[in-house]
């Protein structure tokens, strides 16, 4: 086994963390309430009404990161994982 193939389930794992804990950031930042360029309102804050919108894009680009990808980078790690504790050669060897 090469050790990039050994890393990549913590490389999937990790990035998934950092997604989730940027969500985490930007909900305890009070990004949330920047949501409602969604429905076109006019976003309630002292911010200019286009950095609102911006923040409040991105704030929907985390969640949906946060709710989507990370999952599925999880799953990926735990059944890369998996299979080089099961078949430790013979993913190795399927990998080329």
């Amino acid at each position: 086994m090469t050790p990039r193939r050994r890393s990549l389930p913590r490389t999937l794992a990790l990035r998934a963390a950092l997604l989730v804990a940027a969500y985490g950031v930007a909900h305890l930042a009070g990004l949330r309430p920047l949501t409602t360029i969604l429905s076109g309102s006019s976003p309630p804050s002292s911010l200019p009404p286009l950095a609102a919108s911006a923040l409040g894009c991105a704030y929907v680009v985390l969640h949906f990161a946060a709710i989507v990808v990370a999952p599925i980078l999880a799953i990926a790690a735990a059944l890369l994982a998996a299979a080089d504790r099961l078949a430790p050669g013979r993913a190795t060897e399927r990998a080329r």
